[in-house]
């Protein structure tokens, strides 16, 4: 990418993104977050030290369980859910209360996990135990997909609904599922108290590699079993798991500490109060030294160090909940400056497919990000073309979305040989002139194909803003 260094370096003329900043940075380090059923209304509130619920949004919104996320890629809160009359997909919510959509799904989307990058993987409901899709930070959505088929990838269980919760790992590059254990048999055939499946990924992320692997926390099974109802991260790195108690047989450690890479679980905490059952969000909080978690029947927030057991230290909530989500906002680095924005639209290949462009990572100056080139042929040719500006030039069947082409990077899709829609590269990149601040790059990307109308499937554009 010399050259392209070189001409941000001499080219006064270039576009220049807003100075305003595109996110709010008013989330504090250590505060809590929740959503919670009050009454009709889905509203979403910090709580302070105190207990007080201080909402910033009220509406009717869906939700599902394990569903509300603080990521530290768009500096906001996300959450799957339906606004009103707005579409099924992943929303934003900043301090203030805006709420913006980030993709619409269609469908409704259950259990989310944030990687910090960008991306955003959530299973969405259906048949089979739904589907599992990734949007990147660009916004495109990706079906990931099984990396020997090139068909999307479906767990082959059932997973979903009020009763599962997902999050992704990054030293194992993973997806770590839990669900209750009467929706289906556990890892052995019979009924389970509580499941957990680790998903392996490939590393673009996109497509399910090796085999999947079942593990139950607890040996014994019995007639009522725990929901997991929220995951987060302890200081160690390892996953907290929350879940709640069963009052018939309070034997289950209610917090669970996952280890993502040996995939193994231990008892961190054994909550054990009358309400215990309603246990409905938890959370890892620095701030409190410990575990948070929140019965909906007393209103209150209880806090667990590590072994503890009984009630833990209680905080009563100043509102009458009916359900509730819980998420600290952890310490992390100031939001990225820069940005990612899709235009235009691209053209099909073989079996219908368009190819997909979008991006993870982030765009300022001095660090480095990844182009993301998927659903094209597999095993196919495909490349990169860049430019210094957008065009919309009728070409090929399609659309040319750059003026002129300043370089073209040949890249080899891997995926199944020959099928339609399971080919995906990366092309990692990374600017360090500080010319090119506030400068606007446009990429397509171009698939070899025989079964496009011209033997070539476009992407739509990306327009990559660099920030300071």
């Amino acid at each position: 990418m010399q050259y392209l260094q070189s001409r941000f370096a001499l080219t006064a003329a270039l576009t220049v993104a807003t100075s305003a900043s595109l996110f709010a940075q008013s989330f504090v380090a250590g505060d809590l977050w929740a959503r919670g059923g009050v009454g009709s209304q889905s509203v979403v509130a910090r709580i302070d030290g105190p207990g007080n619920w201080l909402p910033v949004l009220s509406g009717q919104l869906t939700s599902h369980t394990d569903d509300l996320h603080f990521d530290a890629y768009r500096a906001r809160l996300v959450a799957a859910w339906q606004v009103s009359s707005s579409p099924f997909g992943l929303y934003e919510i900043d301090a203030a209360g805006t709420v913006d959509l980030v993709v619409g799904t269609g469908v409704m989307p259950g259990s989310i996990a944030p990687v910090g990058d960008g991306r955003v993987y959530m299973h969405v409901e259906g048949a089979a135990g739904g589907s599992f899709r990734c949007v990147d930070a660009a916004g495109v959505l990706h079906v990931l997909t099984d990396a020997n088929t090139g068909q999307p990838w479906v767990p082959g269980f059932p997973f979903g609904g009020s009763s599962s919760g997902m999050a992704y790992d990054a030293t194992s590059n993973a997806l770590i599922l839990a669900m209750r254990g009467n929706v289906n048999a556990g890892c052995g055939g019979n009924p389970a108290a509580l499941i957990l499946h680790k998903v392996p990924l490939a590393a673009d992320g996109l497509r399910v590699v090796g085999p999947v692997t079942c593990l139950e926390p607890f040996s014994t099974y019995w007639g009522s079993v725990p929901d997991p109802v929220g995951f987060s991260r302890l200081p160690s790195g390892n996953l907290l798991l929350t879940t709640n108690v069963v009052t018939t047989n309070p034997v289950n450690a209610a917090l669970l500490e996952i280890d993502p890479v040996a995939f193994t679980a231990t008892a961190w905490a054994a909550p054990d109060f009358a309400g215990a059952h309603t246990i409905a969000a938890g959370t890892w909080s620095s701030a409190a030294g410990g575990a948070c978690v929140i019965d909906v029947m007393n209103d209150r927030l209880h806090v667990y160090s590590q072994g503890g057991v009984g009630a833990g230290a209680v905080v009563p909530i100043s509102a009458s909940l009916n359900s509730v989500q819980l998420v600290e906002i952890p310490a992390h680095a100031a939001p990225c400056d820069g940005a990612f924005t899709s235009y235009g639209t691209g053209l099909a290949g073989t079996g219908g497919s368009v190819p997909q462009l979008g991006a993870t990572g982030c765009p300022d100056v001095g660090q480095g990000f990844e182009l993301l080139l998927s659903k094209g042929l597999g095993g196919g040719l495909a490349v990169f073309a860049f430019g210094l500006t957008s065009a919309s030039v009728p070409l090929f069947g399609g659309t040319v979305l750059l003026g002129q082409i300043d370089l073209l990077v040949p890249v080899v899709l891997n995926g199944a040989v020959g099928v339609g829609g399971s080919g995906v590269a990366e092309l990692p990149l990374a600017f360090s002139a500080p010319s090119a601040i506030g400068a606007s790059l446009f990429v397509q990307g171009a698939v070899f194909d025989a079964g496009a109308a011209q033997g070539l499937a476009l992407t739509a554009g990306l327009q990559i803003t660099l920030g300071p």
